[in-house]
């Protein structure tokens, strides 16, 4: 019996171990034909900065990367696919006309021309900019292909199903994969998922799942709706971007749905005391004293809480929680300030 292949490349976001991967995906072969594999997908492709580590990942693993003719992205924030470019124009004998990158069609434009994921990343990131992210090449046109929601495609004998699973980004998809049979069913009727940052993400070395509600396009009612959806799907295997596989993957889907609710409640209440003159230092600060305790207790090294769960991230998640509460407010034609009905 045919079986998927699945193995994480750590490609060494932010210069620090277990921040993000990009994953290699291949059809094996059942005993009886030798469990041969088949041409290597690729699944995420981190920034232009981590391509270095990505080909050092290949290598460990013994993929040519001139046989990669296939990139799955599940959303184009530069962690995910930054490096898109360079593998849509990376040629060889075997790939004489770069990989076929497949996409929300909401990225497709921003891939083909990311002047403005450049100019916004400049603005964010600052000086780590060049150093963490660095430019993204465009995409050739032809190179890459917009998946809509439930669409699939077939690549070396796997089927690719494109779940539209907006809430972190309006641009995600989540990836189905499951290994194609004759009959179109799976041949061995394993489900894997691959789901960006919709599921959130992992703390390196805990059981802390991390919420990342970044602007522009953070929406609390759109994710909950897209873990509902993967909630549906029962994957047998839940894979994240940040980083790796999760051993239950059903539980995994509600913790991560408890603590994005708990996430937001508490920085709505968090920016209402901003609204009402409370300074950024000591907003930042009531952040970290709510949210540290939490993540050492399950099992946060002191040095990791702060790589991973510093200033930045806490400007991040209040930026876009802002926007979108305040957005709804409008919507609602409710005053600014106001705290939304969760």
């Amino acid at each position: 019996m045919d079986t998927l292949l699945l193995r994480a490349i750590d490609v060494g976001y932010l210069g620090l171990e277990g921040a993000a991967g990009a994953f290699v995906v291949q059809r094996k072969a059942g005993r009886s034909h030798g469990g041969a594999l088949g041409r290597p997908i690729l699944i995420e492709c981190g920034t232009t900065a981590c391509q270095p580590a990505l080909l050092a990942g290949l290598a460990r693993l013994a993929v040519d990367p001139d046989e990669i003719d296939t990139l799955l992205v599940t959303h184009i924030h530069l962690d995910h696919a930054g490096g898109a470019g360079h593998w849509a124009t990376r040629t060889s004998q075997s790939v004489p006309s770069g990989a076929d990158v497949f996409v929300h069609p909401f990225g497709v434009r921003h891939l083909a021309d990311p002047a403005k994921l450049i100019a916004s990343s400049r603005r964010v990131h600052g000086a780590a900019y060049d150093r963490f992210y660095g430019d993204p090449l465009p995409c050739p046109p032809e190179r890459l292909h917009a998946v809509a929601d439930g669409e699939s495609v077939v690549r070396h004998g796997i089927r690719c199903t494109a779940i539209e699973t907006p809430g972190h980004a309006r641009h995600h998809h989540a990836w189905l994969l499951t290994c194609e049979g004759g009959d179109g069913v799976s041949s061995d009727g394993q489900r894997v998922l691959f789901a960006g940052d919709i599921a959130s993400m992992m703390t390196p070395g805990s059981r802390h799942i991390s919420v990342p509600t970044p602007p522009p396009e953070f929406d609390l009612d759109a994710w909950r709706a897209s873990l509902d959806r993967l909630v549906a799907l029962r994957p047998d295997a839940l894979w994240l971007t940040h980083l790796g596989p999760v051993p239950d993957p059903m539980a995994h889907l509600a913790a991560a749905r408890r603590r994005l609710d708990e996430e937001v409640a508490f920085v709505l209440d968090l920016l209402e005391a901003a609204d009402q003159g409370l300074a950024d230092a000591e907003a930042i600060e009531r952040y970290r004293a709510w949210l540290w305790p939490q993540a050492i207790a399950s099992g946060v090294s002191e040095e990791r809480v702060r790589d991973f769960l510093g200033p930045a991230f806490f400007r991040m998640n209040m930026g876009g929680i802002r926007r979108w509460r305040d957005q709804r407010l409008a919507a609602e034609d409710v005053p600014t300030g106001a705290k939304p009905v969760l």
